[in-house]
């Protein structure tokens, strides 16, 4: 019998808390500089009663997040120094409903964009390690319990730091709120979206988008709401030392101009340069352009849509906006947001800063894990676009086990490129580049190259130029095989994920229809290409074809 709460609509406010001093392991984190005051939202959906009313003083009710309606008072300028929960008082209401339910075995938003198509090609996942960042997650749930990250030169619950790395017993990840190595959920928000990025369906709905990803937890927001700066920073630098290859912030707070900006961006640039994918939630639009997006989403995202015409540099960060099951966005116009290298005027086609969110996915209406029990779900209820950072940070997943060896910049390209374009045409501040289609940045071709061969008037297949890519995945060195109708000359390129033309080979003396060549996977310039995948199209006249291949190194 499938288990769901359902929720209640009560609203909940955060602040960030940024403390000057925070100990945690007996070592203390000194801040570079004066903390400057903050406004934050961990946006979610109204989780309403996570606690059991029995637990609850009086008539409070106690929730994790909420509605982004519910805040739009929230972000008038002044000092503050509590990410804490604003709690609101109002009758008892049962927040749980237990009972057999005729649900999709898969929710909603994970078919939305395309993900159970890409599970049907084998890929869900595996190999993968999404580290969330939040208010830890409830891993023994056994939607989670059977992929977790576990570090494997740490004895579990032994009080001793067997891996000499400052953290002791941090087995499963780390509790930065209390400094030890159980990031056990107390609040609930973590839980529903490590559910939305990765829970596997095991009792009996399927809520994550990549099934088989593993979850490093790492908790830095406590029971109430309360977080520090230095917390999430720490937690950023443990997720990249213990090879997380996704980081996901399904929370922001109120952008603002300091030292700071620019800290996190040449932090969250670093990150995105070690080869991690940065997915956070950009807000809802809330505030006054160009300062709506909230930080750490309003980071540059480490590849630039074409739309981008104000070309600035790329840093880290893809923000994903919730949309509805009509494709409808949530809140206001997000973007865009402002840099020195992305200057923003009003009005002007120039200056037209930095666009901003990069995507668009479900966030509205979904169900996901309880922290409450090992086996029961939470929602449907209420929207965010801390619920759609889940899905796009899943859609990364999908894609980095496709495509082990790919950048981050070529994933967000993949993603962006092959969004359903929403709202104006193209990039916008809206929608982003449009919502994500992972079944399509799955199969994406590189603009331009055709997949098959000559078609006759009825677009009918008449015959296939035949290639063929081996080893593949290849570790420096490719046999490129290729047959055609005719011995017209062949000219063989090779792509990368950008659509960029890498390396250009023509044979123009043919003697068979059959051929062959040895690729040593170097580029126009006799340099080394570096690993990841890549596109190897054969042009014979009419005659085309297009493989993908993985270069190793």
């Amino acid at each position: 019998m499938l288990e769901i709460h359902a929720p209640s609509p009560s609203p909940f406010k955060y602040e960030m808390n940024m403390p000057n001093r925070r100990i945690h392991k007996k070592k203390t984190i000194e801040p570079q500089r004066p903390r400057l005051a903050a406004r934050v939202f961990l946006v979610g959906v109204a989780f309403g009663l996570l606690c059991s009313l029995a637990a609850l003083p009086n008539d409070s009710c106690f929730a994790t997040a909420g509605r982004f309606t519910d805040g739009y008072d929230s972000l008038e300028k002044k000092p503050t120094y509590m990410l804490g929960l604003a709690r609101e008082s109002g009758p008892r209401v049962p927040w749980a409903i237990k009972e057999s339910v005729l649900a999709p075995p898969i929710g909603w938003g994970v078919r939305k964009i395309g993900a159970d198509s890409v599970w049907a090609a084998g890929v869900r996942g595996a190999g993968v390690v999404v580290a969330i960042l939040d208010t830890g997650t409830r891993y023994t749930h056994v939607d989670l319990a059977d992929h977790l990250w576990t570090n494997i030169d740490e004895i579990p619950d032994n009080g001793i730091d067997d891996d000499s790395n400052g953290y002791v017993d941090d087995y499963l990840g780390y509790d930065f709120v209390n400094g030890d190595g159980d990031p056990m959920d107390d609040n609930g928000h973590g839980t529903y979206i490590a559910g939305l990025v990765l829970g596997d369906g095991t009792a009996g709905f399927s809520t994550g988008v990549a099934p088989e990803a593993m979850l490093m937890s790492l908790k830095w927001i406590d029971s109430l709401g309360n977080g520090s700066e230095n917390d999430i920073w720490e937690a950023v630098w443990y997720a990249v030392d213990n090879g997380a290859d996704i980081i996901c912030l399904a929370v922001g707070w109120a952008d603002a101009d300091g030292w700071r900006r620019d800290w996190w961006r040449d932090i969250l640039t670093i990150v995105a340069d070690s080869g991690r994918t940065i997915v956070a939630n950009p807000g809802y639009g809330t505030g006054q352009i160009p300062r709506r997006v909230w930080m750490p989403a309003a980071v540059p995202p480490p590849w630039l849509h074409p739309d981008q015409t104000l070309r600035g540099e790329p840093a880290g960060v893809i923000a994903g906006a919730a949309i509805d099951s009509f494709d409808s966005c949530i809140g206001d116009q997000i973007g865009p947001t402002v840099w020195p290298d992305f200057p923003y005027v009003p009005g002007d086609p120039d200056l037209i800063g930095l666009l901003k969110p990069d995507l668009s996915a479900p966030g509205v209406d979904l169900i996901s894990l309880d922290y409450r029990s090992d086996t029961a779900y939470m929602g449907p209820g209420g929207g965010s676009s801390g619920f759609a950072s889940p899905h796009v940070a899943g859609a990364v997943a999908l894609l980095r086990s496709a495509y082990p060896f790919s950048t981050p910049a070529e994933i967000d390209s993949l993603l962006e490129m092959t969004a359903v374009d929403l709202g104006e045409p193209g990039k916008d501040n809206f929608y982003g580049a449009g919502r994500v289609d992972v079944w399509a940045a799955y199969n994406y071709s590189v603009p331009g190259i055709e997949e098959e061969s000559r078609r006759d008037i009825r677009g009918h297949l008449v015959e296939a130029a035949r290639l063929e890519c081996l080893p593949n995945p290849s570790f420096g060195s490719v046999t490129i095989s290729y047959g055609t109708p005719n011995r017209e000359p062949v000219k063989i390129q090779i792509y990368d994920l950008g659509g960029r033309i890498r390396r250009e080979i023509l044979i123009t003396d043919r003697t068979s229809v059959q051929g062959s060549i040895q690729w040593d996977c170097t580029d126009t310039a006799g340099r080394n290409l570096p690993s990841g995948v890549y596109f190897c199209r054969l042009c014979a006249g009419d005659f085309k074809n297009t493989k993908k291949m993985m270069l190793m190194r």
